[in-house]
């Protein structure tokens, strides 16, 4: 498997997992949330999320391992701290934690604009992934 294949292998996953998000919310505006949404699907929910913050950490590991440069990317990544904490965030997903929701998840969760910030990465990294492959 190319580096390249490997990548965008990693950012299906990722997406997969956003879809996912998207799917299991009512949408009438955007990202709002139901007025009285069970407790099951708020649950549901922020497993999704944790799940897919994690996996697009991975996506941007590869794009610095493969020393991809693009702007758009290059830029979001540089907001803030919201990379490093994304980082630890996703580390506290895949390694066992002791506290449910700690200090490393909250890091990032406590950012201003984490997920706004998160989704336009996402979304600058499909444009970055889907051009490298059809090259």
């Amino acid at each position: 498997m190319s580096n390249l294949t490997a990548l965008h292998f990693h950012w299906c996953v990722a997406d997969a997992a956003k879809q996912c998000i998207e799917s299991s919310i009512e949408q009438p505006n955007g990202w709002a949330m139901p007025d009285s949404p069970s407790i099951t699907k708020v649950q549901s929910i922020i497993f999704k999320t944790s799940l897919w913050y994690a996996l697009l950490y991975v996506v941007v590991e590869g794009y610095e391992n493969l020393k991809i440069k693009n702007p758009a990317v290059d830029s979001i990544l540089t907001q803030g701290s919201h990379r490093s904490s994304l980082r630890i965030f996703r580390n506290s997903i895949f390694h066992y934690q002791k506290a449910l929701f700690g200090p490393k998840q909250h890091q990032f969760l406590n950012e201003p604009e984490s997920f706004q910030w998160a989704t336009e990465l996402h979304a600058a990294l499909r444009v970055v992934v889907n051009q490298l492959i059809e090259k």
